[in-house]
């Protein structure tokens, strides 16, 4: 993924509407001689983030995307995603107190409170009215969306993405939800755009340049999703900071699916 540091291109699309994946995946096996003791536990995929205007401190440039374990920036990624899970994730000063592999049950079955309680229980989960002036504030314990891409070059990925990209991410994976298809049926290009507000600029995640794959496409990244099916996304334990996402996010603003 760092052989080019501008965009991380994919193979050219069919605008073709989406049918069903018939029939197992075709492509050769994966040749794993030398690995048998080295399970999907043990796999370790680069995670990309997104530099916010607060975190250009430790050098890198605010709105691109941050391959953290190449400590290389891109600006658009190219790629397919094939899985998604929502996670969960507490901070206090910047370090993970709470977390939640499933967004349903705290990780030690229970919040740092002590409270034997499920995640939408929790009050750190939930926008919460300040007494003195009447404000409505953001849920402290963030919810995150979890994707696996699949670029044309390089390894596999994963990305968390919460707050303000929270409503592209969900019209994103709403597209896939109602045609009935698989998350893998499409090519996209993760981009970011930037916004602004009374405290100031921050980026947001966007998914253009949708292209459905074709039939044959969608057989090999079947083979992909079966192969991966069971590595751990995991949760995120490093802070982006930008800001929450609103408290009725199936209302805002005029923003249409461009697909």
């Amino acid at each position: 993924m760092a052989g080019d540091q501008e965009k991380v291109q994919g193979a050219n699309g069919t605008a073709a509407e989406p049918g069903p994946v018939r029939g197992t995946a075709l492509v050769t096996a994966p040749d794993t001689r030398g690995l048998e003791n080295f399970d999907m536990d043990d796999m370790v995929f680069p995670r990309v983030r997104i530099v916010q205007p607060s975190g250009t401190g430790d050098g890198w440039v605010a709105g691109q995307f941050l391959l953290e374990s190449e400590s290389v920036q891109v600006k658009e990624i190219t790629c397919v995603f094939i899985s998604q899970k929502k996670t969960r994730t507490l901070f206090r000063d910047r370090v993970p107190v709470c977390q939640s592999r499933d967004a349903q049950h705290p990780d030690t079955g229970a919040n740092p409170d002590g409270e034997m309680v499920l995640c939408h229980e929790c009050p750190h989960a939930n926008w919460t009215t300040k007494e003195e002036d009447g404000k409505r504030m953001p849920p402290k314990c963030t919810l995150q969306y979890n994707l696996l891409g699949i670029p044309a070059e390089g390894v596999p990925f994963t990305i968390a993405l919460h707050g303000m990209s929270t409503m592209p991410v969900r019209k994103f994976l709403s597209v896939f939800k109602a045609r009935g298809v698989p998350l893998f049926s499409a090519r996209v290009t993760l981009q970011l755009e930037k916004k602004e507000n009374a405290k100031g600029i921050y980026f947001v995640a966007k998914f253009a340049g949708f292209q459905w794959l074709s039939p044959d496409e969608r057989v090999e990244y079947e083979a992909l999703y079966n192969r991966y099916q069971q590595f751990d996304l995991g949760v995120a334990d490093v802070v982006d900071t930008e800001p929450a996402a609103p408290e009725d996010t199936t209302v805002v603003g005029e923003e249409r699916t461009p697909f």
